[in-house]
């Protein structure tokens, strides 16, 4: 994969099932823009994970204390709090692998401050999530684990209307991310990629991880069926077609009533 770029955009080229290049054009403000993102290397790996190994990186505790610790929090749809049974919902115990997806952008050492990292990440994230989402869309009984909180339906200058009680606008787009699911993200790097995630003030890398949780729906009905009640709201009897905004919808409802 390569980038250049062109006037105010920034145009990624991506392998397509023939071999030829493809442009895709992300929008950036030209004043916003920053000389690092020039240089940027940009590599992709994936790793298959079997849900057990992966559970192994579960640090629910901590990964709480950083979601509250967020202004995303309980303000957006693809952030906590959720139901009881999202993690189940999402990866439940009738998946057997997990697609880990990797993205990383290398700098030079000093190019990248908070703010322009910010610009950075979210430029990079127009290009990711579009790549992960098609990957769950090509996989059969696939569910997609985005890199962070939501940033794909545009709400608008009012932003998620999750703060007014109100439905997610865009709910085919609406996804969790492993962090939000109680996953330490630098402990799955480590662990299936061998490598570290970067911390600091002037970061010389960003990395996205993402996932594709690979669901069936055959196990999940004959689990359903083994229970007294069908196991209707229960994350891990789950419908591997049901979206996420609908089991959400679903769950709030009954816990209203």
């Amino acid at each position: 994969m390569c980038i250049k770029r062109k006037g105010t955009s920034t145009i990624f080229f991506c392998a397509a099932k023939k071999k030829s290049l493809t442009p895709r054009k992300v929008k950036c403000d030209k004043k916003s823009e920053s000389t690092a993102f020039e240089s940027m290397e940009i590599s992709t790996q994936a790793r298959t994970a079997a849900r057990a190994e992966l559970e192994k990186c579960l640090n629910i505790r901590a990964a709480r204390a950083a979601c509250k610790a967020c202004a995303n929090y309980a303000k957006v749809w693809s952030c906590p709090p959720y139901p009881a049974g999202a993690l189940r919902f999402a990866i439940p115990k009738t998946c057997s692998e997990i697609v880990l997806i990797r993205r990383r952008a290398k700098f030079a050492p000093g190019e990248l401050d908070r703010k322009s990292a910010a610009e950075a990440f979210k430029l990079l994230r127009g290009d990711f999530d579009p790549y992960v989402l098609d990957i769950e869309r090509k996989t059969p009984g696939g569910f997609a684990l985005l890199a962070g909180s939501c940033c794909n339906c545009l709400c608008g200058p009012g932003g998620c209307p999750r703060k007014d009680g109100l439905p997610c606008p865009a709910p085919e787009k609406l996804r969790p991310s492993l962090e939000s699911l109680g996953f330490d993200a630098a402990k799955i790097l480590e662990k299936f990629f061998g490598e570290k995630l970067f911390w600091g003030e002037r970061p010389k890398e960003l990395t996205l991880l993402a996932a594709v949780a690979i669901r069936s729906d055959s196990a999940c009905a004959a689990q359903r069926s083994a229970t007294l009640d069908g196991g209707a709201h229960s994350g891990d009897f789950a419908c591997a077609k049901t979206r996420f905004a609908d089991w959400l919808n679903n769950m709030r409802s009954n816990a209203a009533l």
